[in-house]
């Protein structure tokens, strides 16, 4: 039986990625300025006490700065992570702004 390969056409950040260092960025393939990074978030209820949404970040920090988890993700082309509550609710924010944009653009509808 004869092996099918995945070929990579862009990553969808500005810049490329350093695990994938041949593979273009979509912005320099074929559409200038395109920048839709993937990401994962713990998100909770808006009415979440500071000192359990500080806890839960301290834990989920220490977590992803351990050796282990760093080579797993590295393994998978995971890059980033980290960051301040502050900065992933404005990149949410930002993503939803964008996907937005996209949507009303395409006139996609719900059915």
């Amino acid at each position: 039986m004869q092996q099918k390969r995945l070929r990579a056409l862009g990553i969808t950040t500005l810049k490329r990625a350093p695990s994938f260092p041949d593979v273009p960025t979509i912005s320099e393939a074929a559409l200038s300025g395109y920048d839709m990074p993937n990401w994962v978030g713990l998100l909770g209820p808006a009415q979440t006490p500071p000192e359990i949404v500080n806890r839960l970040r301290a834990e989920m920090s220490r977590w992803h700065a351990a050796p282990e988890t760093q080579q797993k993700l590295q393994s998978m082309g995971v890059e980033g992570g980290g960051g301040s509550t502050a900065s992933f609710g404005e990149m949410i924010a930002r993503t939803h702004a964008q996907m937005g944009q996209i949507i009303r653009r395409a006139g996609i509808r719900m059915e």
